[in-house]
């Protein structure tokens, strides 16, 4: 769908049951807004940096969720700021990788470290652990600072996993809780972004934060 993405559009978007929804801006080039399974509304921007031409891979840049204070013009006019770095020869997605990494470690440092350092010597099913490191909460968070993710992340990056089943987001809750609980304890952050977080019920219920 190639529409001018305006306000109106962005709030009548409705997600689609285990699938993320596309639309993209008819008037900017890469422009769009992901529509997740969950019911959030992110704004991204692609490109290929370089000058590779369709041969290069394509980059998918995130700009930010709708509302948090991102609006469709304010999101268009960064996607246009981002475009014209990339005409310099600049890849703003893998500048932002490089700059966090620099400030410091990044949840999938700390998430390897847990499964070297706890996991393996302490879980039998350390190994579903790490499977679901890999293939759910790194691609979610795993380049974020340690300190940067919050609560709402976590709630986000449950509710999508909900939609394959509460059986696989409530294990995900309890591995992602106790990695953070091993690294409060060693004082590699301050808080728990887990912590008031509760199990979904049978029926899916996303009901998690407390009464």
């Amino acid at each position: 769908m190639s529409n001018r993405i305006t306000k109106s559009l962005v709030e009548a978007a409705v997600p689609a049951p285990g699938r993320d929804i596309w639309l993209w801006d008819g008037e900017a080039k890469g422009f769009g807004l992901r529509v997740r399974s969950s019911g959030r509304k992110v704004y991204i921007i692609e490109y290929r940096p370089g000058a590779g031409g369709r041969s290069a891979p394509k980059r998918r840049h995130t700009i930010g969720a709708h509302g948090s204070p991102w609006t469709p013009d304010m999101a268009r006019d960064e996607a246009r700021r981002i475009l014209a770095l990339v005409s310099q020869g600049k890849d703003p997605s893998a500048e932002r990788a490089a700059a966090r990494k620099s400030d410091g470690d990044t949840v999938d440092d700390f998430m390897a470290l847990f499964i070297d350092k706890y996991a393996r010597k302490r879980q039998k099913s350390w190994r579903e652990t790490e499977r679901v490191f890999r293939h759910d909460v790194s691609p979610a968070i795993g380049r974020k600072l340690l300190g940067e993710v919050t609560r709402q992340d976590i709630v986000h990056l449950l509710d999508d996993i909900a939609e394959r089943g509460p059986v696989m987001a409530n294990r995900t809750l309890a591995y992602t809780r106790r990695f953070f609980n091993w690294c409060v304890e060693r004082g590699y952050t301050a808080a728990n972004p887990c912590a008031g977080l509760k199990p979904f019920g049978t029926n899916g219920s996303r009901e998690r934060v407390l009464s």
